[in-house]
């Protein structure tokens, strides 16, 4: 289970740390390195299409969206890794105009399509064939995440039942210039899984 600030803030602190991409060892087993390309991924398939048919793991890399849905707007996003055996995904983004309010922070709206994001990609981490549909989404706005910020998002299964999951988000700014993580954001996103 996630922890305030903690998968999240340990991704964002090791990548800054890092001064690249990398896993933290929470995602280490299973997962992949993305590729020092952060090129965006647009394509005739959803993400949850492409995990439907190749798996979760070929989601690592660019973040696979299609311009005329909802996502679009995270073409630049990375899927940094994705953990089967813990139901975990974590992906990273700058924070760009098109992601702004007018306060030059990252948008409220943006925050909870990100909740929405990572639950789906937490669950079809540990089963393809889960993305479901939303059921409920609840979010609490902690922190700002300014323009040109980088920001890690760590989702989470808490539960996978047969007709029901349950996920846990949090997003965290990872500071820069030796800053500490920041938790802009954390949410809950429960889905249901229809009968085929």
């Amino acid at each position: 289970m996630l922890c305030r600030a903690s998968a999240a803030a340990r991704g964002a602190a090791a990548v800054a740390a890092a001064g690249a991409r990398s896993t933290p060892a929470r995602l280490s087993h299973g997962a992949r390195h993305a590729p020092a390309s952060g090129a965006a991924s647009t394509s005739a398939a959803s993400f949850i299409e492409r995990a439907r048919h190749e798996g979760g793991a070929a989601l690592v890399g660019a973040f696979t969206c299609r311009d005329d849905r909802f996502d679009a707007a995270f073409r630049d996003m990375v899927v940094d890794a994705m953990d089967p055996r813990a139901g975990e995904a974590r992906c990273s983004f700058v924070v760009t105009p098109a992601l702004a309010n007018s306060w030059g922070t990252l948008h409220g709206g943006a925050v909870a399509t990100l909740v929405d994001i990572l639950g789906t990609l937490a669950l079809v981490a540990k089963d393809k064939d889960k993305a479901g549909v939303s059921v409920e989404i609840n979010v609490s706005y902690v922190g700002p995440a300014r323009l040109g910020e980088r920001v890690v998002a760590v989702g989470q299964v808490l539960k996978l039942g047969r007709t029901m999951g349950f996920t846990a988000v949090e997003l965290v700014a990872d500071g820069g210039d030796g800053k500490e993580p920041r938790l802009v954001a954390v949410g809950r996103h429960t889905k249901a899984f229809p009968a085929s």
